[in-house]
């Protein structure tokens, strides 16, 4: 019998023996330090542009432009195929097949309509793509326009003025030092300019909002928390043409009526709705959906847990601070105008 409990034991220790680390990080631990992830890559829409800006003009360096004729088939010095162009000197016979090789663009070059470009392209001036291309990735140091029915499939950075007309599709991500044009009818994923127009060019009065008389909106039932932002349980409605002044948390939804001013921000758990002609001076966030009507500004960041609708011809942000609107569903209707950055998880796109 004392031999079996031995035994027994032996074994228990046994299989013990390989869980004594584990037990030992358990009881004291030691690697509870946060992973060094560096994350520049997500957080700078033009990391990959910049990249390969750099990553180009070092092969440029040690290359001997003089030696090759246009349109001639050469290699950079790590081996990489790549052909220089300029001007409309590209055959429209080229489009015959996927162009398989990088493609350095000279000032003012046009692209050939319905080609397929399986490595970046690189406009040293301004560029204009043809209808219907695809590119991997493309890259201009001044204005970009990609013609109607364009896609891009991984990154399309411009120095300056970035156009995308109608029926485009960027995945990955679309950006511009400058300014960003889309056209109707075109679907994003994320897009970044310190402005960026929908449709129209036109930015309307950003006074306009301001010239309704308001009056000052008390809610029965607000509380003050400790850091002096309103919670209010349930759902809540401010009327039309008031004022309220201050933070605002919500358990239910918030219904913004026309020509309203909220002096702060608006938090709700449910769905947020703000008229048209209103401004918000803080950020708007909620774990549902928040629609924006027509003629609104808002000077904050919009997050929402489902989707965002932008109306037509609303502000979000401003010259002097810009914002960021990030959902997993994005639309943003003709003629609104965001200073900053949009993220769209799932699909953006813009709509009459």
């Amino acid at each position: 019998m004392i031999f079996f409990f031995v035994f027994l034991t032996l074994t228990f220790l046994w299989l013990l023996f390989p869980l004594i680390p584990s037990l030992l990080e358990f009881v004291r631990p030691t690697d509870i330090d946060p992973l060094k992830v560096v994350s520049r890559d997500s957080g700078d829409i033009a990391f990959f542009a910049n990249n390969f800006r750099n990553y180009f003009l070092t092969q440029a360096e040690k290359f001997d432009f003089t030696t090759i004729q246009d349109t001639e088939l050469s290699k950079l010095p790590d081996g990489s195929p790549f052909i220089r162009i300029r001007g409309n000197v590209w055959n429209q016979k080229h489009a015959s097949a996927p162009v398989d090789y990088i493609v350095i663009a000279g000032p003012e070059t046009t692209l050939p309509d319905d080609v397929t470009f399986l490595r970046e392209v690189y406009g040293v001036g301004g560029l204009t793509g043809g209808v219907g291309c695809a590119y991997r990735a493309i890259l201009a140091d001044k204005s970009l326009t990609l013609l109607e029915q364009s896609i891009v499939l991984r990154w399309v950075h411009s120095i300056g003025k970035l156009t995308v007309q109608e029926g485009s599709i960027l995945h990955g991500r679309a950006s511009s030092d400058e300014e960003l044009c889309l056209a109707i009818g075109v679907t994003f994923e994320w897009i970044s300019a310190p402005v960026i127009f929908v449709g129209k060019t036109e930015i309307h009065s950003d006074t306009s909002p301001m010239q309704l008389r308001r009056v000052v909106f008390n809610q029965v039932g607000l509380k003050v928390m400790a850091d002096g932002t309103y919670r209010f349980e349930g759902d809540i409605s401010i009327p039309a043409n008031s004022l309220f002044t201050g933070n605002i948390v919500v358990s239910g939804q918030i219904n913004v009526g026309y020509g309203a001013h909220v002096k702060g921000s608006m938090k709700a758990y449910k769905d947020i709705k703000v008229g048209g002609n209103c401004k918000i001076d803080g950020s708007v966030v909620t774990r549902l959906t928040i629609n924006i009507e027509k003629l609104c500004i808002i000077q904050g960041p919009l997050i929402a847990e489902a989707g965002i609708s932008i109306g037509q011809g609303s502000i979000i942000g401003s010259k002097e601070k810009h914002s960021t609107v990030s959902a997993p569903s994005v639309t943003i209707y003709s003629g609104a105008v965001i200073y900053g950055m949009v993220v769209a998880q799932h699909i953006g796109q813009t709509s009459a």
